[in-house]
């Protein structure tokens, strides 16, 4: 409950400030779920991959990425 807490302040700031977020060490479907609906943008963590070598990271990346946001 106080880390839903904190996260809920953390979320309310940002958006007030018209920051967006990522979320960090996302581990479970749960998580993510609570964290979209909490408003957050963008996740990172065991959720979707274990720490990677940068060359291994390189061949997640789709060859055209136009649609990547900068």
């Amino acid at each position: 409950p106080n880390d839903t807490a904190i996260v809920r302040t953390i979320l309310a700031m940002a958006r007030q400030l018209n920051l967006r977020t990522v979320a960090e060490g996302v581990e479970t479907p749960d998580q993510l779920t609570m964290l979209q609906e909490m408003g957050c943008h963008v996740y990172q963590g065991y959720l979707y991959s274990p720490p990677l070598k940068p060359a291994d990271f390189e061949q997640l990346i789709p060859i055209d990425s136009q649609d990547i946001e900068t």
